[in-house]
């Protein structure tokens, strides 16, 4: 049976998480995806390399300067979206929270709505190119329609893959402001809802879209039935 977390073990975790998601690293170092087989105290000395090496190789300047690109990397994620949203005068619908919105549930607490009006986008690989599927946030990828659909098993985009393929880094994944060439699918699983709730390329924001603003400003190819779990 798997111990429960300490909660400095958690701690640990959780701010190894967060260096390596801002733009830090163009991949994630190797000792941080051996965070989840460590015990708490070498979890924390896995941490204290990093910061080690966050301090002297990354950022001689300090903290100060760690905080600075903090800052940036997260600013420059919805800053994408928000002047893609401006040039049809819709930025100011942009919604920004204090708190994380970087999973389905997390983004209706801080909405205050149902998780299944959470618009996620998933990231999957087809003929070694990406697309997106944005679907309700209470659906499922089914893996025999996604293999009529596409004619290949699902397989989604590792961590490093995202930020390089989509434009934006995990927990802030959505079909606005993204890199060329990357096609977005809207899912069915949509469709019960007047408005929904998309990110806006960072871990804290969204904005409420009706399903023809989805088709409008998600640039999408075609509605497609790839997920179960929500009819």
């Amino acid at each position: 049976m798997k111990k429960p977390q300490t909660a400095p073990t958690r701690i640990y975790k959780i701010l190894a998480i967060i260096l390596s998601r801002f733009c830090l690293f163009k991949k994630t170092p190797p000792f941080i995806n051996v965070l989840y087989n460590k015990t708490g105290a070498e979890i924390k000395t896995v941490c204290e390399l990093l910061s080690d090496y966050l301090l002297t190789e990354v950022f001689p300047g300090g903290i100060t300067d760690l905080y600075k690109a903090f800052r940036e990397g997260f600013l420059m994620a919805i800053e994408k979206v928000r002047e893609f949203f401006r040039a049809f005068g819709m930025e100011d619908k942009i919604l920004e929270f204090e708190v994380s919105s970087a999973t389905v549930e997390l983004a209706a607490a801080a909405l205050g709505c149902e998780g299944k009006r959470i618009a996620k986008t998933l990231s999957f690989l087809v003929d070694d190119k990406a697309i997106l599927i944005v679907a309700a946030g209470d659906a499922k990828i089914d893996n025999s329609k996604y293999k009529a659909n596409f004619s290949c098993k699902a397989k989604m985009l590792s961590y490093d893959q995202v930020e390089e393929m989509i434009g934006h880094a995990v927990g802030g994944v959505c079909p606005f402001a993204i890199n060329e060439n990357v096609i977005v699918y809207l899912d069915e699983s949509l469709k019960r809802f007047e408005t929904v709730f998309p990110a806006c390329g960072s871990s804290n924001s969204a904005i409420e879209l009706t399903i023809p603003e989805m088709e409008q400003y998600s640039g999408y190819t075609a509605w497609v039935d790839v997920c179960k779990a929500w009819q």
